[in-house]
Formats: structure tokens, sequence, C-alpha cells
């Protein structure tokens, strides 16, 4: 079933989504060669439990593509 096949490929992509911009600032982090962001603050100023971090990633996926839109939007405009 084509709709079952579709809907493994997007759950992929929403994990890694949320997955590898979280992991890429932790590991950034451990070798001390991150910039201050949101992500970042919020790692340092809480315990790292898995609720928190649950939290963490999907704040900062919306914030990341609630950015994305205002650009596309502000692009678009100035054309």
């Amino acid at each position: 079933m084509e709709f079952k096949r579709t809907a493994r490929e997007m759950a992929t992509q929403l994990r890694q989504c949320t997955n590898q911009p979280y992991e890429f600032v932790k590991k950034q982090m451990s070798e001390k060669r991150h910039s201050p962001s949101f992500l970042s603050q919020a790692i340092e100023g809480t315990s790292l439990d898995a609720e928190m971090e649950f939290i963490h990633k999907w704040t900062a996926l919306t914030l990341y593509t609630g950015g994305a839109d205002t650009v596309s939007v502000a692009y678009e405009r100035t054309r």
C-alpha cells in the first residue's frame, strides 16, 4: 500500500528533523565549539531527562520551521 510507504518516509524525515539538529548542538557543546542559541541555553539550563529532551527537540524544530516560513515569505515579497 502506497500510503503506508509514504507515512514511513514522512515519519523518518520528521525524526531526522527533530534529532539531527539536537544531536549537532549537543556535540558542538561537548566540544566547546557551539554558539549560544535557544537550544544550547535550554540544554545548559535544565536536566537532560527524556521529557525535557523531547520538549527541547520539538521547541527547537518549531522555532526553526517558523523561521524558515518567515524567510521564504520575506523573500517572495522582495521579488
